[in-house]
């Protein structure tokens, strides 16, 4: 039987580090794989001077602080951090937290935040050019002992990276995006691991695409792990239900989404409903293979729905 994983993105925009612990904490204690947090130096929904601590520091004292779920950012933009120093830095977090780093990087895409952080904001052709060599340095920094890399937009001249990664040969890479010309081009390429939001429809079609670009590139599709990310909305009633749902309706119009959006339109890539219901749907996406969920809460601090979800969701797959 296939394992079944899921981890929760806490992102941490307009929270205090110690309502963040609190959270990370509670999430260990229901028995979640993994708790990530997210890549972002401005608010993306909240006013301005919203709280948005760094995510790399941030993982590292929540690795002290947890034991056991592993932990990590969905996802790291690579244009902020050179590839090699982001190997550093990841390979640093895997030994501080013996070996629980969750590693997702995706191209980037938030233009306001690289204007304002001074960062160049090319074509996304570019930034997908530029994903896959990061990747690539990635892996040589972690696995070897001096690592050399002449690329278009990296060079390397014999860095060094110890200590490794205690996972070997090194953390799953997990791509993040389902752009079908370019991102999944990426997985299918160098990545480990794949990450995107989507109805189970939507997915279909991708992995479709992603397995048209394996065979192009030599690559076997199976060996590439299948995850979700998304909203969830789940209540024991239809009552608690509506009234969560009110919470996202409420954060997807601070996203940007106008309020005269159909319901179907919001819950065809999310999971919304009892636990019967987000049950039912899971079963499609586990038929085409996803089998890591990585779900968002509209309030993160609503610990009776972290409960209901790993009470009713996650236990049911033993």
């Amino acid at each position: 039987m296939m394992r079944v994983k899921f981890g929760v993105q806490v992102p941490q925009e307009g929270f205090s580090y110690s309502e963040i612990k609190k959270v990370f904490s509670v999430l260990e204690e229901l028995g979640y794989y993994s708790a990530l947090v997210y890549d972002h130096f401005h608010p993306i929904w909240s006013a301005e001077d919203a709280e948005v601590l760094e995510n790399w520091v941030l993982l590292s004292a929540l690795a002290v602080e947890t034991e056991r779920i592993r932990l990590g950012t969905l996802v790291n933009c690579n244009s902020y951090r050179n590839p090699s120093l982001l190997a550093k830095m990841a390979a640093s977090l895997d030994v501080i937290s013996g070996g629980r780093l969750e590693f997702m990087i995706g191209a980037g895409w938030y233009k306001e935040e690289y204007m304002g952080y001074g960062y160049p904001f090319p074509p996304f052709k570019v930034r997908a050019a530029q994903l896959k060599e990061a990747i690539e340095v990635l892996k040589l920094m972690w696995t070897q002992h001096r690592a050399y890399f002449n690329g278009k937009y990296y060079k390397l001249e014999g860095a060094l990276c110890y200590p490794k990664p205690v996972q070997k040969p090194y953390p799953r890479v997990w791509v993040g995006g389902g752009g079908e010309k370019y991102t999944l081009r990426v997985v299918a390429e160098v990545g480990d691991g794949t990450n995107f939001f989507g109805s189970p429809e939507v997915f279909e079609r991708k992995l479709g695409v992603l397995r048209e670009h394996c065979e192009k590139v030599g690559r076997d599709f199976d060996e590439i792990a299948k995850s979700w990310a998304g909203d969830v909305v789940i209540g024991l009633t239809e009552t608690e239900v509506e009234n969560r749902l009110k919470k996202l309706r409420a954060m997807l119009k601070r996203r940007g989404m106008s309020d005269d959006v159909p319901f179907e339109e919001i819950e065809a890539p999310r999971l919304i409903g009892t636990p019967e219901q987000i049950m039912d749907k899971l079963e499609r996406y586990l038929k085409l293979g996803v089998n890591y969920f990585v779900v968002i809460f509209p309030d993160p601090l609503d610990v009776e729905a972290l409960k209901i979800f790993a009470e009713k969701i996650i236990a049911s797959f033993g």
